[in-house]
This record gives C-alpha cells, sequence and structure tokens, in this order.
C-alpha cells in the first residue's frame, strides 16, 4: 500500500504551479483589488459610454499559460485594449486591459468576462468567469436646429460664425427625461446666456446659446446639464481693414535730420489689428550701415509696434506720438525703406526715400588763435565717407591773402581709415587743424575752406580768428 501511494502521489496534477487572477487597478493609489464573481461596469447613458478603470490578468503561478480565451471581445459591454487570443503569459506577467459600457438603449445589460488557458508545463487548464453588470440610464438630450443630437466631451456645437463684436446665436433643444429636474450652465468668455437654465422633469426647452466673439478666432465654450459637459465652439472674423499708406514727411530724404511717417487709413477702422512697422537700410555703393537710422522712441530699434482700433482712421504707433513716429535719417547715403505689417488682416504698405549723396556738410567750424598757431575745428557729415581733399586759405585784417595762399591738404587716406575705425558714426566727423603762426599773429584776420567729396565742394565763408 504505501509503494502504490507514493506512485500515486508522483502522477498527480502538480497543482497551483500556474494560476491565473484579475484585479481592478487604482492609478491614485497604485494597488489593485482581486475581481470576485461579478463586476459592475456603469452607470452609462446612450449618449455617455462608461469606461472601466485598468483591468488586469496576472499569472501568479509558477509555469507560462497559454491564454486560449479572454471575451467578450463585441457587444455593448466589450474589453477595449486586450490582446486577442491564444497568446503566452510567463510566470508573473500581466496583461492590462479596460472594460467599455457603451448602451444604445436604456436598460439593464449582462455579460461574461471569460479567461481560460492551459498551463504550457502540467497542460492543466485554468478558466475564470466574472459576470458583468451594466445599467443604462436616462439623461437629458441635447439637439440643433437641424435635428442633431449632441454628446457630453463628444464633438462640439458650433455656435456659428460673427464679426468680432457682433453677436450670432443657435438655438438647442434640452429634452430632460430623467425623473428630477437638470440644470443647464453656459461657460466660456463670449458664450451665453450667462444665467443658468432649468429644465424640469420631463419637460423640453429652448435655449439660445449667444456668441459674441472678442477676437478674431475660433473660440470655444462648454454647456454643462448636472454634471454632463458638452463643448462649444464659434467662430470670429475681423470686418475688413481699410488700406493703410505711408506718409513721410518732405525731409525723410536728406541726411542728418529726423523725419516723421504717419499711417492713415483709406477709411474709418471697424476692427481691430496690430502689427510692426519696420525701417530697413540699403547704403548706396559699398558703403557700411547706419546704424544711427532708427526710431528714437524705441530707444534707438529699427521696429515700432503699431495697433488699430475700431473707431480709428490711422494706425497708432504704440510708442512715443501715437499718431506720428520719428525716425532719424543718419549720416551715410542709400536708401530708407518703412514697411507696415499688420497681424490680423494681413495688410501691407511700404514707402522708400533716397538719400542722394551729398558734398560735405559742416555743421560747426572755427578758427581759434593761440601763442604761435591757429587752431582750425570743423564738424560736420560726409554722407559719401569719401571727402578727398580739404583746403585753407587766411586772410590779414586787411583782407589780403597772406602767403603762401591756399594751403591743400590730401585726406582720402586719413578719412577712409576713420570711417573704418568708426563705423558707428555713421558719416559724421570731427576734424582739427593746427596751422604754426610766424610773425605777428593778430594781423590773422580770417580763413575760409574748402571740403572736396565724390558729390561736389563744400565752400565756407570767411571764418574771423578769434
Amino acid at each position: 500500500m504505501t509503494a502504490r501511494f507514493l506512485l500515486l502521489a508522483a502522477t498527480l496534477p502538480l497543482a497551483g504551479l500556474a494560476q491565473l487572477e484579475l484585479t481592478v487597478y487604482d492609478a491614485s493609489t497604485n494597488t489593485e483589488t482581486p475581481i470576485g464573481s461579478s463586476f459592475s461596469v456603469g452607470p452609462a447613458t446612450t449618449c455617455n459610454a462608461f469606461t472601466s478603470p485598468e483591468i488586469r490578468l496576472r499569472n501568479i503561478g509558477q509555469d507560462t499559460v497559454q491564454i486560449t480565451t479572454l471575451e467578450p471581445q463585441s457587444g455593448a459591454i466589450a474589453l477595449s485594449g486586450a490582446p486577442l487570443p491564444p497568446f503566452p503569459m510567463a510566470a508573473g506577467n500581466l496583461k492590462g486591459f479596460y472594460i467599455s459600457f457603451a448602451p444604445t438603449t436604456t436598460g439593464t445589460f449582462t455579460s461574461t468576462l471569460t479567461v481560460a488557458g492551459t498551463d504550457l508545463n502540467t497542460s492543466n487548464s485554468y478558466n475564470l468567469s466574472v459576470a458583468l453588470n451594466g445599467t443604462s440610464i436616462l439623461a437629458p438630450t441635447v439637439t440643433d436646429s437641424s435635428g442633431t443630437s449632441y454628446c457630453p466631451g463628444g464633438n462640439p456645437i458650433y455656435v456659428g460664425r460673427a464679426q468680432v463684436g457682433a453677436t450670432v446665436q443657435a438655438t438647442l433643444t434640452l429634452a430632460n427625461m430623467t425623473s428630477s429636474a437638470v440644470t443647464a450652465t453656459v461657460a466660456g468668455k463670449d458664450f451665453g446666456p450667462a444665467t443658468p437654465i432649468v429644465v424640469a422633469a420631463g419637460a423640453t426647452e429652448s435655449l439660445q446659446i449667444s456668441f459674441t466673439p472678442s477676437i478674431p478666432n475660433t473660440e470655444s465654450g462648454t454647456l454643462t446639464i448636472s454634471g454632463l459637459v458638452y463643448n462649444l465652439a464659434g467662430e470670429g472674423f475681423a470686418a475688413p481693414l481699410p488700406q493703410p499708406s505711408l506718409q513721410l514727411s518732405s525731409n525723410a530724404d536728406q541726411s542728418s535730420t529726423q523725419a516723421q511717417v504717419s499711417i492713415p487709413l483709406s477709411a474709418t477702422a471697424n476692427s481691430t489689428d496690430s502689427g510692426t512697422l519696420t525701417l530697413t537700410f540699403q547704403p548706396a555703393g559699398n558703403l557700411p550701415d547706419d546704424p544711427n537710422i532708427d526710431f528714437p522712441a524705441t530707444g534707438g530699434t529699427r521696429t515700432m509696434n503699431v495697433q488699430v482700433s475700431p473707431g480709428d482712421t490711422a494706425v497708432h504707433f504704440q510708442a512715443g506720438d501715437p499718431n506720428t513716429a520719428t525716425f532719424q535719417t543718419g549720416t551715410t547715403a542709400g536708401t530708407i525703406t518703412l514697411t507696415l505689417n499688420l497681424i490680423v488682416s494681413g495688410l501691407t504698405a511700404t514707402a522708400s526715400r533716397v538719400i542722394a549723396p551729398a558734398p560735405v556738410s559742416l555743421d560747426l567750424s572755427t578758427a581759434v588763435p593761440a601763442t604761435d598757431s591757429i587752431l582750425v575745428t570743423l564738424a560736420g557729415f560726409d554722407n559719401t565717407h569719401a571727402a578727398s581733399s580739404v583746403a585753407f586759405t587766411f586772410y590779414n585784417t586787411a583782407g589780403k591773402t597772406i602767403p603762401p595762399g591756399e594751403i591743400q591738404s590730401n585726406i582720402t587716406s586719413a578719412f577712409a581709415n576713420y570711417y573704418k575705425a568708426n563705423p558707428q558714426a555713421g558719416g559724421v566727423f570731427n576734424l582739427q587743424a593746427t596751422f604754426p603762426v610766424t610773425g605777428d599773429i593778430t594781423q590773422v584776420g580770417s580763413v575760409q575752406i574748402q571740403f572736396t567729396n565724390p558729390a561736389g565742394v563744400t565752400s565756407t565763408a570767411s571764418l574771423p580768428v578769434q
């Protein structure tokens, strides 16, 4: 008997080496709870399906199990994201999926979650069976004037398209077939009404959804009916903006000045817009850029922000004078271009002025006597950056030329090196020349200067030596 007993024990199936378990996973607490003989999958509505937390099928045994059945795969109650059998599950492994309940009518629904598998080592069979129960309940329904029904969280209810500041409305029908009153509330910056609407049990009410866009864009809102949230959408557009134009002051083609630009509209604006006015400079020939060409009101940048509001007859500047922007023309020959870009309307406008090469301009010229020399100071600008010579002629107090007459100096190299070393100066320079005097310095009465550059010759009046 003992030998037979031992032999019988050796041939018994090795139970417990491969077992299956179903649990519900709680992501908020990172815990799992075993599922018993039944599991609730609701409630849901015909418009709002139920989705369970993650369901986990786990192999808690020691052998691999070949899963041969995992269902239901279709119907009002079905598995979502579950792998299709057959598939193996190694010891300790798990498969996660969800159970969805999407009823098409009201009432009670049942199904069975069935799991079957075979231990690939012992050929033992394992079966799990869980009763699934779901209830489809009545819920308020929302339809538009075309008869289209909407679901919470589904496609948005399109209220309409309106010009910014104008109002468009959509009529919705709220049917409350439940046994208690429900409250409908609209939310969203530009959506209305602001006052909630109560729909009694078994009643049907009309709801006027309004949309008054404040921006030219697609906007979203919500309609909430006792916790069920329906999406709202509306589109705002800007009225066509009148054509802007750039008007430059008459001195905009002159070096070393402050010119003005204004931007009138061809008609009164009925919408809002914003954008930028940008200044660019193309130097003449091979001259360098002139950093002194800019908008002083923006701290020396070449871009200004602009805006348009309903009722405006011109584009306004957001820095300095709102009606007129001042820009510096610098001291370099070339072309200044101003470009307007409005963001919403996409409208643009440009205006250019050519600053032609000009003879040297002298802002300050002085001749000061010292003990035995005369110091001549010349301050000005050369927008060609290419002055070639300067000549000085001194006269005595009787107006006679003092020998040797005209004193000429070639300054081509000196000025070229100066502008190369000082690009921030544009065409501005400050020149000082010292002339030694032999004899009575008090007899030197005046000096006349001639500056030459590619654009011409600049002659000063007789400067008194004083």
